[in-house]
């Protein structure tokens, strides 16, 4: 599996060009400007190798109009930029709708940082252009390989993705002439038994192995209820079972028959609703009493999104089911939802801190993780043995670099010790950082970052963080404010995101308010002018 892993990471940062074929999603004119300007910046110039049959062509960058959720979201992006004559798939550049949205709960204060873009994050990537590679650039490049299996297999459509989260399947990416052809949706899965973490965390795909074709979705929920409902289905002949992955794929004719029919919600100001589980519960529901009664399973199980969902869209499922039979009636047939199987992927969630962290620790490790996460960086696999990695950096005579990554940064104080770090751009005069420990795109005439989880992100001015700690300067445009996260907080819910905690001047919440008023290319420019040196 390793082995397979490795070889599809590979696979997909060879694919360079991908974002020449997305369309990205983005939250607003200002995040829309910013995308628009990184991606076209970084287009001929960047030292990412490109795929010689494939033209350059600009980026395609759309902003979305109110908050629809990233069901919406996604249909108002395919009408708007996918005209009636390429929904057959003959004339569309586009292989992929990728959503840079989200308010970055999780990831704060990194997220506000950015400048409210949690896909704006950047990578150690070996041959990142001077910008920085970001996670978003990463989560395209990654879907590409899938996209040739669909296309290999004849599926006329467009994957839709998150923007925050790299996505590596452990199986091979190959199909069969045709065997997509005749499919409306393929969702992405990985064939796992459920645990109390993923029964909690992520919806569950049954899938029928004679068809290949997925018959329920079952939602987010405590272990013994998704194992009592998966027992029901077994009861009634053989069925495998898959963690739902998020990203799919989907046909233009599924889509452009979802786009007519919410036509009208496209365009109010008040309609808003999310693919999972929401979209896919109402698909598969044969009555509104089967609709309604999920609806009493997430009160019951306090999750507020179906009563979100119907105060604002009452008639949702009615919509969802008149698309059902007009798709009916245009096939000829039923509804065909296949499954492509990721295996045990290799899983990036880079919008929350646990998983970033996890991640520049990989980078060190002779593991499937590691040895995949490197491949598709670019990264030497000496960095498991003891090795060190340096590129595009100006170094003083007597720093010391250990088994770390230092790439684009300039430290000029020769006492600087770099022991077991992750190091990427930066202008710095003495640095310590040590192991596991990380800085990127930071600036300081003296920062101490502690190990083993101590972390400075676009952090400015002199000081020590300790290993438990993640630092952020949010630079407003009047005032430099020093923002952090402390591993006791674990995972940022709502509470400690409206909260003042870790002793900060304000919430995350209201530091997310003050920076959305921070254009986020003046703010880019800004970090770009206090990191850059002359290397």
């Amino acid at each position: 599996m390793s082995d397979r892993q490795v070889d599809n990471a590979r696979m997909a940062r060879d694919r360079s060009d991908a974002c020449a074929r997305a369309l990205i999603v983005t939250g607003g004119p200002r995040e829309e400007n910013f995308w628009r300007a990184m991606l076209d910046s970084g287009r001929v110039s960047d030292g990412h190798r490109r795929n010689p049959g494939r033209e350059q062509s600009q980026p395609l960058v759309t902003s979305e109009h109110g908050r629809k959720g990233n069901f919406l979201g996604t249909l108002q992006a395919y009408a708007n930029a996918v005209p009636d004559g390429q929904r057959d798939g003959t004339g569309s550049p586009i292989e992929q709708i990728v959503m840079f949205i989200g308010s970055g709960t999780r990831l704060s204060p990194y997220t506000q940082a950015l400048g409210n873009m949690k896909s704006a994050f950047p990578l150690p990537d070996v041959d990142a252009h001077h910008r920085g590679y970001t996670v978003g650039e990463a989560a395209i490049r990654s879907t590409a390989a899938c996209i040739d299996c669909l296309r290999g297999g004849g599926f006329d459509g467009l994957v839709v993705r998150w923007g925050d989260e790299i996505l590596i399947p452990s199986t091979p990416l190959d199909s069969s002439p045709g065997q997509y052809a005749d499919v409306d949706v393929v969702r992405f899965g990985w064939r796992t038994e459920p645990n109390e973490l993923l029964a909690n965390q992520k919806e569950w795909l049954v899938v029928d192995p004679a068809t290949g074709l997925v018959l329920q979705e079952i939602g987010r929920q405590p272990l013994p209820s998704v194992r009592r409902k998966l027992a029901d289905l077994a009861g009634s002949g053989n069925t495998q079972t898959y963690v739902n992955l998020g990203s799919f794929a989907a046909s233009n004719t599924f889509l452009s028959e979802l786009a007519a029919v919410f036509k009208d919600e496209l365009l109010d100001q008040v309609s808003a609703a999310n693919w999972d589980p929401y979209f896919w519960v109402a698909l598969q529901c044969t009555s509104e009493a089967e609709w309604e009664s999920f609806g009493r399973e997430e009160d019951a199980g306090s999750r507020p999104g179906f009563r979100e969902l119907h105060a604002c869209m009452p008639d949702f499922f009615q919509v969802v089911q008149a698309a059902k039979r007009n798709l009916r009636a245009k096939l000829g047939r039923d509804l065909r939802i296949a499954i492509l199987d990721f295996g045990e992927p290799y899983w990036l969630d880079a919008g929350n801190h646990q998983s970033l962290r996890s991640a520049f620790a990989d980078l060190f490790e002779d593991s499937t993780e590691g040895n995949t996460l490197r491949a598709f960086l670019g990264l030497p696999d000496e960095l498991a043995n003891g090795g060190s990695f340096v590129k595009d950096s100006a170094l003083a005579p007597g720093v010391t670099v250990n088994e770390s990554i230092v790439l684009g940064a300039e430290i000029r104080d020769p006492r600087s010790v770099v022991d077991g770090a992750v190091v990427v751009r930066g202008s710095y005069g003495r640095l310590e950082v040590g192991r596991g420990g990380v800085a990127i795109w930071s600036a300081a005439d003296h920062l101490s970052v502690a190990g083993p989880r101590g972390a400075a992100f676009r952090f400015s001015g002199n000081g020590a963080i300790s290993g438990d700690q993640s630092v952020s300067t949010l630079l407003t445009g009047s005032e430099s404010i020093s923002m952090r996260y402390t591993e006791a907080l674990g995972t940022i819910d709502s509470t400690s995101y409206n909260q003042v905690v870790a002793d900060n001047p304000m919430s995350f919440r209201d530091a997310f308010t003050r920076m959305g008023l921070v254009d986020p290319l003046d703010l880019h420019a800004e970090w770009s002018r206090v990191t850059s040196h002359s290397a």
